[in-house]
């Protein structure tokens, strides 16, 4: 029943000419839905996505993806002011475990943030396919398709390493 439902809305939003606004709606009920892809969850008792969201920040949304034998972190801009951007940073293993910690999330954030802001910050532009090519990672080629790529290079400023 609520399949006919959506559909009825699906065609009815259609014929007024909002499918945008309808598309925007769905993906939104979705994100919302657990089991689809995009429900909540924990891991490490940090809350994240099945997407792998772990963060939301100034309109961007953060993304820890584990493809292939990399670790990856995209900061994603779905709202454009000029652009759609995606940001590729490779996480180091010698700070992957900070991923485990909302409060080191919320650093890390801020930082990359701080970085993409910045106008002189180093960046190397890449197709969004190369996500999938390099380090397959298809669900977040998926993400940043139709949006401008870069990778950038980044280490947490608060990063401290134990003594042997």
């Amino acid at each position: 029943m609520k399949w006919f439902i959506l559909c009825f809305v699906v065609v009815a939003l259609a014929q007024r000419g909002r499918i945008d606004e309808l598309l925007q709606q769905l993906r939104e009920l979705l994100d919302r839905m657990p089991g689809t892809g995009t429900g909540t969850g924990t891991v490490n008792g940090t809350n994240v996505t099945d997407s792998g969201s772990i963060d939301t920040y100034h309109g961007w949304r953060i993304e820890d993806h584990h493809a292939g034998t990399q670790h990856l972190l995209l900061f994603i801009k779905d709202q454009p002011v000029t652009a759609k951007l995606c940001y590729l940073i490779i996480v180091s293993h010698s700070w992957d475990h900070l991923l485990e910690e909302q409060a080191s999330i919320n650093k890390i954030t801020e930082e990359i943030y701080a970085i993409i802001r910045n106008p002189s910050h180093s960046q190397i532009e890449i197709p969004p396919q190369e996500l999938a090519d390099t380090y397959q990672d298809f669900e977040g080629a998926q993400d940043c398709r139709g949006h401008q790529t870069y990778q950038i290079y980044y280490s947490p400023s608060f990063l401290t390493t134990a003594a042997p």
